[in-house]
């Protein structure tokens, strides 16, 4: 099919022009964005002290060296984040970080 101007338009696509406006998607920054490391260090802490595991104990390999990482830098990506809350804590990321999780989550990297 071709539109007035001669462009080729293909079934099931809307020309950009045409596209609605609409936030980014979460996952579009969520290797990029960051929040403060703090609270995500304090709670897998508490755990380990809870459950009377070293953090080598407690975490992966791989998990270690991304909560070192988080350590050094004072950040944490929201994957990475999300990670922790799913493979550790066992709790939302909200829980930890509230209304702070939701704005990094749907800012785009752009405006980091």
């Amino acid at each position: 099919m071709c539109e007035p101007d001669g462009s080729e338009v293909r079934a099931g696509r809307v020309p950009a022009e045409q596209r609605p406006d609409r936030p980014p998607s979460p996952a579009t920054g969520a290797d990029r964005n960051h929040l403060p490391a703090g609270p995500l260090l304090d709670a897998v802490r508490r755990l380990a002290r809870r459950r009377h595991e070293s953090l080598r104990e407690l975490l992966s390999r791989e998990l270690f060296v991304a909560y070192c990482n988080a350590h050094a830098r004072g950040t944490v990506n929201l994957v990475t984040l999300e990670r922790f809350c799913d493979e550790i804590l066992g709790w939302h990321p909200r829980m930890l970080y509230g209304d702070a999780y939701d704005q990094a989550a749907f800012r785009s990297p752009d405006s980091a």
